[in-house]
């Protein structure tokens, strides 16, 4: 009998497609949330280079967190046990469910060292530029797999699409020519495409978040992700505020894990108040 392992690389998402179990039983399967996001940080082609993205990771951006307790550091055994169980089990499926988003595109192409072999057997949900109705039953287009209402996820299915190994592994080696590039951060470059961008390519964007005054980090954030509209979690962004700081560029007031304060360093301070000055200027 075929059993399907739904995987997802949005966590919100699994509990609208555990609701949506309900609303069509033959649905129901197991979910195999990978939570790792693949935006950034090093990309790994080969399954048994894992500890050099964990390293990274453990380095830059979660070094309070023990491996045992982050759902980050488990995906190896994960995706391993996935490989080994669709080796010795020819009625296991697999299912992907994703968007466009970033997040998940990056997720897609992390996922294919480990089930690239496996002929017909990976099916790929690809729900990107169709329409879904909302909570209010307007129609819209979803930006990431967690906007689309559980009732919504039914007619999805019909969308799954068996992909070949050849297929796989072609874009496995789009995945290993950005591994080549050796880029920590990825950006969109159109349809189940990505692209490798400089690490430091949002730091004017975080610099012009941070004033002459003191502000809270939580505050920074908030007020980045709002002009940005870049949903990538504060450990990332903290990391490259750390190297700011380092370059003299910020100043800080406080420990990073207890949410300091920032402000900008003295001569940018300076640098900031003479763009203001040179505006004022212009618009006079």
């Amino acid at each position: 009998m075929e059993r399907i392992v739904h995987i997802l690389f949005d966590p919100d998402a699994a509990i609208a497609l555990q609701q949506a179990f309900d609303i069509d039983p033959t649905l129901r399967d197991e979910i195999l949330v990978l939570e790792d996001d693949y935006r950034y940080g090093p990309i790994i082609t080969i399954p048994d280079a894992w500890e050099t993205r964990n390293v990274w990771l453990k380095t830059h951006l979660f070094p309070q967190q023990e491996d045992g307790n982050s759902a980050i550091f488990q995906e190896e055994k994960l995706r391993r046990q996935l490989r080994e169980r669709m080796e010795t089990d020819d009625q296991l499926h697999v299912w992907i469910w994703m968007t466009n988003h970033l997040r998940e595109v990056c997720g897609y192409f992390s996922l294919l060292p480990w089930i690239s072999e496996f002929d017909q057997r990976v099916e790929l949900i690809y729900l990107h530029n169709l329409p879904f109705l909302n909570e209010k039953y307007q129609l819209f287009f979803p930006e990431k797999l967690s906007s689309i209402p559980a009732r919504e996820y039914p007619k999805a299915k019909r969308l799954a699409t068996p992909l070949s190994s050849e297929e796989m592994m072609a874009d496995n080696e789009e995945w290993q020519k950005l591994q080549a590039q050796n880029s920590l951060l990825r950006g969109t470059a159109g349809e189940r495409k990505c692209k490798d961008m400089a690490v430091d390519s949002y730091d004017d964007q975080l610099m012009k978040c941070c004033t002459p005054d003191w502000i809270r980090l939580t505050r920074l954030l908030n007020v980045f992700r709002q002009q940005s509209g870049i949903d990538i979690q504060d450990a990332f962004w903290i990391w490259r505020l750390q190297q700011l700081a380092a370059n003299g560029l910020i100043q800080v007031q406080g420990e990073w894990f207890q949410k300091p304060m920032i402000r900008l360093a003295k001569n940018e301070q300076q640098t900031a108040a003479d763009d203001v000055s040179a505006h004022q200027l212009k618009n006079s």
